[in-house]
């Protein structure tokens, strides 16, 4: 696993070189696909939580890659509450961290042409919103008492109760 966890840090190095993202295109598929497949299928959150991280990496992504690692983060939230031993919880939550940031960067490089392909591709692509909202409430939550509550017409938080 150990091999596994540092390739996935190795490919989030290369990913984040411009130069052999443009470079390598062939490559930059192969490893997107690889690491989609270790984000969703790996048993290791260790390995999975590095692979999220890697594939939220590019600033630019071709429509089908755009498409492949937008699903994989979706399935990958959707399985990540499946925790055979008690003991990995702390990292099945920092994974979910991992995959809500991994969205997030999806969306901030997000084209037209990449949703149209998700849309046509994805099987239940909102499905991953309740998943983002959680992860969203619970940073609220955690940075709550130092809340400055603009009143509950201002201030989404503040509708849910936590800054009364």
């Amino acid at each position: 696993m150990k091999l596994r966890w540092n390739a996935c840090y190795a490919c989030h190095g290369a990913l984040s070189n411009a130069a052999f993202v443009s470079s390598c295109a062939s490559s930059v598929d192969q490893l997107l696909a690889a690491l989609c497949s270790a984000v969703v299928e790996c048993k290791n959150f260790k390995v999975r939580t590095n692979a999220a991280l890697a594939v939220a990496t590019p600033l630019l992504y071709t429509p089908d890659q755009f498409v492949r690692v937008w699903c994989a983060v979706c399935r990958a939230l959707l399985l990540s509450e499946q925790l055979t031993d008690f003991s990995e919880y702390k990292l099945s939550v920092l994974l979910r961290s991992k995959l809500c940031w991994a969205w997030f960067h999806l969306l901030s490089v997000l084209t037209q042409e990449a949703l149209d392909a998700v849309e046509e591709a994805c099987d239940r692509p909102a499905l991953a919103g309740q998943h983002i909202s959680d992860y969203v409430g619970s940073l609220l939550r955690e940075v709550s008492p130092w809340c400055v509550c603009a009143g509950p017409a201002l201030c989404w938080y503040h509708s849910t109760g936590a800054c009364r």
